[in-house]
């Protein structure tokens, strides 16, 4: 042997490719989140437009029955033992009703999902209108 000593190489990862990993996931992470945020906002709209229907459809039927509107919802068929304003399932939406000659159906958001402020206020009319044309 010559004396000459073989070096140990080190291996792992420095404190820089550390950091560099740390501000990657960091930036991926403040892209995806607003996104992931409000597609879970606009699907969570579904329960106020699927209530909005089945109410409706009561308010329809009340009509055929009294040749009326309904003025609250608890006068609407299968609607009787329930709260006036009518909660959703989850209770992410207070639904009210106006009756009378037409019918306006009123779905204001509440809890988490007032964070939707697009649409906040969602309505459903016995003409079929519905506003704000971008929540349906």
């Amino acid at each position: 042997m010559t004396g000459a000593k073989k070096q140990a190489t080190e291996t792992g990862f420095t404190l820089i490719e550390l950091m560099i990993v740390v501000v990657i996931i960091g930036v991926l992470a403040a892209i995806a989140y607003p996104s992931y945020r409000n597609y879970s906002l606009k699907g969570k709209r579904t329960e106020a437009i699927a209530a909005l229907a089945d109410i409706a459809g009561a308010q329809e039927k009340f009509y055929a029955e009294n040749l009326r509107y309904a003025a609250t919802i608890t006068l609407l068929p299968g609607y009787a033992l329930t709260a006036d304003p009518f909660l959703t399932q989850t209770g992410l939406y207070s639904i009210t009703t106006s009756g009378g000659n037409g019918y306006t159906l009123r779905a204001d958001a509440q809890g988490s999902q007032t964070q939707d402020t697009a649409c906040l206020t969602m309505r459903l009319f016995s003409t079929g209108a519905k506003t704000p044309t971008a929540c349906w």
